[in-house]
């Protein structure tokens, strides 16, 4: 079981006519399942049985979730990310799957290693 603490930087704005605000937000510790070849990634039974909306708007794809739902995404990508995860790794997210609510557009997320701009 790996647990990641970071501090995250953010520059956010409530209004576009607001400029952009410095903050630094506390450290949050989440508990990720180790990769294990046999099963592949999964974040059970850590996860918080939040909500994530997936769906497509005018400006692009929109995700939108709860305090916990996100954070249970964030374990996706963490789980991902870990050392012991090859090249390639991904998970299907389908509607109603935690965290994604029933009305959500299917999400796929992977790892690729050797992405260039």
């Amino acid at each position: 079981m790996a647990s990641w603490a970071c501090p995250v930087h953010l520059l956010w704005r409530a209004y576009p006519s607001q400029g952009w605000h410095d903050a630094v937000m506390p450290n949050v510790t989440l508990t990720v399942p180790d990769y294990d070849p046999a099963r592949g990634v999964v974040i059970y039974p850590e996860q918080e049985g939040g909500f994530v909306l997936v769906s497509s708007a005018e400006s692009g794809i929109e995700i939108l979730g709860d305090r916990a739902g996100l954070r249970d995404l964030a374990r996706w990508c963490l789980a991902l990310a870990a050392q012991e995860a090859p090249d390639g790794v991904h998970v299907h997210l389908d509607p109603g799957s935690i965290p994604l609510m029933s009305s959500a557009m299917p999400l796929m997320i992977g790892r690729r290693d050797e992405l260039t701009e």
